[in-house]
């Protein structure tokens, strides 16, 4: 087997890695990747994995304190919008103690 990149439209981003992990940088978040790995020895390569697929994008940020507005029995809360990580807010959790 060979790791001929001509065969698919992989880039090689790493190709002497000797541990079990890698970390990739410089990722646009929501954007979607495949990665896919190889092992080699002093024989040759290996065939590679499954390609697996992720979106760039980390959980959103801690919406700043909320501003509330008091109405005899009622409260208005409102938020600015938090980052979003890089993926849309589909939606949040109001909690009261």
């Amino acid at each position: 087997m060979s790791h001929d990149q001509s065969t698919d439209d992989f880039i090689i981003v790493a190709s002497e890695v000797n541990t079990k992990t890698y970390t990739v940088s410089g990722l646009v978040y929501g954007n979607t990747y495949q990665f896919k790995v190889e092992a080699h020895n002093a024989i040759g390569y290996g065939a590679a994995s499954t390609p697996f697929a992720i979106i760039a994008a980390t959980n959103p940020s801690t919406p700043d304190a909320p501003v509330t507005v008091v109405d005899g029995e009622n409260v208005k809360i409102s938020w600015e919008l938090p980052f979003n990580g890089g993926s849309t807010i589909t939606g949040y959790v109001v909690k009261i103690r």
